[in-house]
């Protein structure tokens, strides 16, 4: 039979012991694990819209949370270059649309003054559309994370154990 004693004198040694387990060193010890966990994710996440967009691939930025911090958010950059404006268009759809008081859409295919292309566009043709059809989401965010949820929760558990 073997027994186990510990033995503490004071709180000062209980305090001592329980530091890095407090609070400010805990909060930086989650922040930095959290941060290891969402840049895993981020670059699972680029390399599958890489083949999808590569502008889209481009726009992932991973950026500390404004709420329940720490935490980190794996996200897309919309406005700034590389952005990715239509990136909510792709991960959650878009309806059937048309325009509401005109007879027609018009626009030139491929033109978007946004990616730096061609004025004229795919073939110079203006294209006339009294509606245009919706696209099926495609959410992506979410696939990447039920795949790789597990190794990032892995990822973060070790970055806390060597801390």
């Amino acid at each position: 039979m073997s027994s186990i004693f510990v033995q503490v004198k004071g709180v000062s040694g209980v305090q001592k012991m329980l530091r890095p387990w407090l609070e400010p060193e805990l909060d930086k010890q989650l922040d930095a694990a959290t941060k290891k966990s969402a840049q895993f994710l981020a670059k699972q996440l680029r390399s599958e819209l890489r083949p999808i967009s590569k502008h889209m691939a481009r726009a992932v930025r991973v950026k500390r949370a404004r709420r329940d911090k720490p935490a980190w958010v794996v996200g897309s950059r919309r406005k700034t270059p590389p952005g990715a404006f239509w990136w909510h268009m792709v991960i959650g759809g878009t309806k059937d649309h048309g325009p509401r008081k005109a007879a027609a859409l018009v626009f030139v295919p491929g033109w978007n003054p946004y990616l730096g292309a061609s004025s004229h566009g795919v073939g110079n043709g203006w294209v006339r559309a009294s509606r245009v059809r919706g696209v099926k989401p495609n959410p992506l965010v979410k696939r990447v994370a039920d795949r790789y949820g597990a190794q990032a929760y892995d990822i973060l558990g070790q970055a806390l154990l060597k801390a």
